[in-house]
């Protein structure tokens, strides 16, 4: 399996927009074929902000609403077994999970869905103070040489590579990631 999808984050502004950084309108943009400055003018009142889970999920439906997505997931699985308090960007724990978290994954994105994805940046998990970060998931792979999946991450930040291939488990144990939203284009 190797499924890639075309759209990447939109790089971080310089300089930001918001002094807080602009990921979650980089990662958007990104999804929806816009710049941050139109995901800010468009539902932000036109003011840079930090982008919570709530924001996404809100600008999220905005976007399906208006008939920029097709579709939108944003309610969070609880998989089995998980305590709620601890099924944030970690799950329960997410690498115990990551077998489940991987075939959700790569079911959605060979539909042709985006994750959207809450992380630590820098990564420094496992399960540190919690996530403070999106980046934008658009492939995966199984790497035979490596036998693990791997996803392919798209990150808006100026310090990281616009995208990378990440094994599934360095990337829910030192990212978190887990909480992620999905995001079908038109």
């Amino acid at each position: 399996m190797n499924i890639v999808l075309p759209r990447r984050a939109v790089p971080q502004p310089s300089p930001f927009l918001n002094s807080g950084g602009d990921c979650g309108a980089c990662v958007l943009a990104g999804v929806l074929g816009l710049s941050p400055v139109d995901i800010y003018e468009r539902w932000c009142q036109n003011t840079p902000q930090s982008l919570g889970l709530w924001e996404i999920q809100r600008l999220l439906r905005c976007a399906e609403h208006e008939g920029l997505l097709s579709h939108v997931v944003i309610d969070i699985p609880i998989w089995p077994y998980a305590v709620p308090s601890m099924c944030a960007g970690w799950g329960l724990t997410s690498w115990q999970q990551q077998s489940a978290w991987e075939s959700y994954l790569a079911m959605s994105i060979s539909g042709g869905y985006y994750g959207l994805a809450t992380v630590a940046h820098p990564p420094d998990g496992p399960v540190n103070d919690g996530t403070n970060h999106w980046v934008l998931l658009c492939g995966i792979r199984h790497s035979e040489a490596h036998k693990q999946y791997e996803v392919l991450v798209s990150c808006s930040a100026q310090s990281t590579p616009n995208e990378d291939w990440i094994s599934t488990r360095s990337f829910l144990i030192n990212r978190g990631g887990f909480t992620t939203l999905l995001a079908r284009p038109i």
